[in-house]
């Protein structure tokens, strides 16, 4: 007959539809010859991978799709992928960057810290060397301000801010009109 069955090369043992390994040893599921899911002996989970490193590793030489997320509950079928190049979508299954959101009623990021109340959030642009060569910065501390830096995050590499009034400042934090431009211009 055609039944499916398990195969054991080492000792397991199952007690309520539960196995495990007698001897602590790792349990590989396999379809086909080929090992397929592990669970390792220290709990981390590996698909596609024998040997996990983290406590869910997923590995694979030929899926475009390393791993997906789908909620057709509510008509978005694809809320969150993740591709065989290391791209996340959100709201795509076809990511073309290394993080594309799409909606249907637009796309959002929200950047929230919730540990103090001048608390500031931040989008660093970096090099190599991994020190922040551009700053975009919510920044509670000079009331409320967007602040646009080169050079790092401190006040004092602040090139241009938009105020909680909505007084923009070039050359200063304390814009004092529409447009406040200190330092040398030319026309």
């Amino acid at each position: 007959s055609d039944r499916s069955y398990f195969i054991f090369n080492k000792p397991v043992w199952s007690i309520g539809g539960v196995f495990s390994s007698y001897y602590g040893g790792d349990l590989t599921l396999q379809t086909g010859g080929s090992a397929r899911m592990t669970v390792a002996n220290a709990g981390s989970v590996g698909i596609g991978d024998t040997v996990p490193d983290a406590l869910l590793d997923i590995a694979s030489s030929t899926a475009t799709m390393m791993f997906r997320v789908d909620d057709s509950g509510d008509g978005d079928t694809t809320p969150f992928v993740i591709d065989g190049n290391g791209n996340v979508g959100i709201g795509t299954s076809s990511p073309a960057r290394q993080l594309h959101l799409e909606g249907v009623s637009g796309s959002h990021i929200r950047i929230q810290r919730t540990d103090s109340a001048t608390a500031n959030g931040t989008i660093e642009f970096t090099g190599n060397d991994s020190v922040a060569d551009a700053v975009i910065a919510y920044n509670n501390s000079i009331g409320s301000a967007l602040t646009f830096n080169t050079g790092g995050a401190s006040l004092s590499n602040v090139r241009m801010i938009i105020d909680s009034t909505g007084l923009v400042g070039i050359g200063t934090t304390s814009p004092y009109a529409k447009l406040s431009v200190v330092g040398q211009t030319v026309a």
